[in-house]
């Protein structure tokens, strides 16, 4: 049964341009959860810094405070994780491209993830998934663009979209240039 599917216009966050040789859908990562992470990064950065001022400064690497240095070592990497992310989340843009020999999609200019790149004609259907992710804090939904191929191999081509719309106007914009029917996948978005 063929599904019919209402533009839902460009959602807030992404742009679309056209060129002789394809299209070019962008998102960027900065949203209102940027803010939060920023202000949490900050605070978790100034503690680290404030634990080894701390730490150095009462006879810098000694034997009897090398405990006190190792102690927040894991911490700190994950401090130094959370401000690479805050950061690509202030730069970075997640970028497809799509043209009648590949779809692209590739994250810049803050390395994060691989690039992929897959051929036009190799793409049997396009379709979203939402993601749920729970914790002891409750979920958090996060939804992606999926490609599946024509050998059967099902490839997510973008992740981390934190709008339903986003994820289902990616599908409708490459299935529409590639000439795709759209045909329903079993535990796809609606």
């Amino acid at each position: 049964m063929d599904k019919l599917k209402m533009d839902v216009g460009i959602p807030e966050g992404m742009t679309i341009s056209s060129s002789f040789d394809g299209m070019k859908i962008e998102r960027r990562w900065f949203s209102n959860q940027t803010l939060f992470m920023t202000v949490f990064v900050v605070v978790w950065d100034s503690f680290l810094f404030y634990w080894y001022s701390n730490a150095l400064s009462s006879g810098g690497f000694t034997k009897e405070n090398a405990v006190t240095l190792a102690f927040p070592l894991i911490h700190l990497a994950i401090g130094v994780f959370l401000t690479y992310y805050v950061i690509a989340c202030y730069l970075n843009k997640t970028t497809v491209s799509v043209s009648h020999s590949f779809v692209e999609s590739k994250i810049s200019p803050v390395p994060f993830g691989f690039k992929k790149l897959i051929p036009s004609s190799s793409i049997e259907q396009v379709y979203c998934k939402d993601v749920v992710k729970k914790s002891k804090d409750g979920s958090s939904v996060t939804f992606e663009v999926r490609v599946i191929l024509k050998d059967r191999k099902n490839i997510r081509l973008v992740s981390g979209l934190e709008l339903s719309e986003q994820a289902l106007f990616l599908e409708h914009e490459i299935e529409s240039y590639l000439g795709i029917k759209d045909v329903e996948v079993k535990g796809e978005l609606s």
